[in-house]
């Protein structure tokens, strides 16, 4: 809730945005404001693109302000991409760990086999503890994404 009237808190709101890099993609006057906030390369919650619908509603000389934050598309589809990937690299490493330790039976090729194969598990490894960092990354700049949304509104007056 801001204390001004819903023209002027629309005007605040608008100038505040623009002034913060914000890129506006959809605005109804006095009622409503989308902006395309962030970065693709952003890494913080309130770094990271994403879009942000403000809703306006007067209430009596006020007026109420309703934020809605969400990732763009883009962020999401790289994220899902690189987790795909990673998988596909933890399984094929896998796979080559248990060709290369079915090669080490052979004398002229046991050390290399069993290198590869050492090499192999710990690519397998490292792609699975990515999979896994990265999930709980997301997961954080998800709880946080409003971050951005709520500065705002607690500097309208």
């Amino acid at each position: 809730m801001v204390s001004l009237d819903v023209h002027k808190a629309y005007e605040e709101l608008k100038g505040y945005l623009l002034k913060n890099n914000c890129k506006i993609i959809g605005e109804e006057p006095s009622k409503s404001i989308t902006v395309e906030q962030g970065s693709f390369w952003g890494f913080s919650p309130r770094g990271v693109k994403k879009r942000i619908s403000f809703y306006l509603q007067p209430y009596d000389s006020k007026t109420r302000i309703v934020s809605i934050s969400s990732l763009s598309s883009e962020v999401i589809i790289l994220n899902v991409f690189g987790w795909i990937m990673l998988i596909i690299f933890a399984f094929i490493f896998g796979e080559l760990e248990a060709t290369f330790k079915a090669l080490s039976p052979i004398p002229t090729v046991r050390e290399e086999a069993l290198a590869l194969a050492g090499l192999c598990r710990v690519m397998m490894i490292v792609s699975v503890i990515l999979v896994i960092f990265d999930i709980v990354y997301f997961t954080y700049i998800y709880a946080r994404l409003d971050q951005f949304s709520e500065e705002t509104l607690r500097l309208l007056p």
